[in-house]
């Protein structure tokens, strides 16, 4: 049961980086009114995709 629930919690963490990229920008920057530079949610957006298609294949590696 707490592989499914991390599995989830994976899948989440990717979606909303691949979505909002800048969020965490926001989260853990000081000055928040800095514009995150382009390469930096460029890089941001390919590692929530990748977190998301990770997630996915571990939840149905788990449901066989």
């Amino acid at each position: 049961m707490f592989y499914y629930l991390l599995e989830i919690i994976i899948v989440i963490y990717g979606i909303l980086l691949a979505v909002k990229p800048d969020l965490w920008w926001k989260v853990t920057n000081k000055n928040t009114n800095q514009k995150p530079p382009h390469s930096y949610l460029r890089n941001t957006r390919i590692m929530g995709i990748v977190f998301a298609v990770i997630g996915v294949i571990l939840l149905l590696l788990s449901l066989l």
